[in-house]
């Protein structure tokens, strides 16, 4: 917005309504219309100023989960918040023992697991963009059986509104912990799912490819006549 010099403007009106017959009634009319003017341009100011502090401040809050994570020598219970971005190749969680209680940060790699009323999450040396070594990290679990299946969608830094974003998948099996991706997805299911040769023979001819993961998964743990069969926990 341009400056205005208002006494300079006012000076001005008043000198113009001052060239009518009615001099004086002039100047009074054309004062007050000024005054009404500035008030007008200051008010909607105002208005903007605070409309612009609304929406810098008024950002939506982080939605904690209340659930119980735990480590080799540490569990806690509470709410708890997961960063799907690394700071200095770390994931930190925000937690709160309770919603009044102050806000403490800890660091994904002191737990193995987090668990919840409709959650799951389970610690995994993940690849990760932004960083070099990978990272220890808590991940959803989306499918649940005997093998478990895990997805890690993160954000890139500094992309604060969720764009960039990159998913990977993780598989829990028994002993195995591993990352299935599209190069090596029909060699990792050569050796998970050789137990049920018919869902096997569609990857093999290609029926069922990588981005259909999650459907392999979903069958094979529901197949009541192979390995599926019941839900099983990570543990």
């Amino acid at each position: 917005m341009r400056n205005i010099d208002y006494q300079k403007l006012e000076i001005i009106l008043i000198v113009t309504c001052s060239k009518t017959n009615q001099r004086y009634v002039g100047v009074s009319i054309c004062s007050q219309k000024f005054t009404i003017m500035k008030n007008k341009i200051i008010l909607s100011a105002m208005v903007l100023i605070l409309t612009t502090l609304t929406c810098v401040f008024a950002q939506p809050k982080k939605s904690y989960v209340e659930g119980t994570i735990s480590g080799a020598d540490l569990k806690l219970k509470g709410y708890f918040w997961f960063s799907n971005s690394l700071s200095n190749g770390a994931q930190l969680i925000s937690y709160m023992e309770t919603l009044d209680a102050t806000r403490q940060t800890l660091n994904a790699k002191q737990f193995e697991r987090f668990e919840s009323a409709d959650l799951y999450l389970e610690k995994f040396d993940v690849a990760h963009a932004n960083s070099s070594h990978g990272a220890e990290v808590l991940i959803p679990r989306i499918a649940k059986g005997k093998i478990n299946l895990f997805k890690y969608t993160y954000v890139a830094d500094n992309q604060k509104h969720n764009l960039n974003q990159e998913s990977h998948y993780y598989i829990h099996k028994g002993i195995v912990k591993t990352q299935i991706t599209y190069n090596n997805f029909k060699e990792k299911m050569e050796e998970l799912i050789n137990d049920n040769l018919e869902l096997l023979q569609k990857v093999r001819n290609n029926d069922l490819s990588y981005y259909k993961l999650q459907l392999i998964i979903s069958e094979y743990n529901g197949n009541t006549g192979g390995a599926g069969g019941s839900e099983v926990s990570s543990e």
